[in-house]
């Protein structure tokens, strides 16, 4: 989903790379909301829920219908990637 919103804003050719959090002292530095999150230059592609804590977990994103999801949406993805990338 991520390679295909880059290409789809001419950013194919961004490097996309893996970060592990080891344990909940780095979540906590790190300001990790969790497994997937998308960053770009240490900046949140897609906000946090309010009041969500750092830590070692699995992250949700809310949908636009109401559900919760362990993905954004792609929309909302694509949004934020453009947004970072003006930038």
């Amino acid at each position: 989903m991520l390679e295909r919103a880059l290409e789809e804003l001419g950013a194919g050719n961004v490097e996309i790379s893996e970060r592990y959090i080891e344990d909940f002292e780095e979540a906590q530095q790190q300001r990790f909301l969790g497994s997937p999150s998308i960053r770009i230059l240490e900046q949140e592609v897609v906000e946090g829920i309010h009041g969500q804590g750092y830590g070692l977990t699995c992250r949700i994103y809310h949908k636009s219908d109401g559900k919760i999801s362990p993905l954004p949406e792609y929309e909302v993805l694509l949004s934020g990637l453009g947004r970072l990338l003006a930038n």
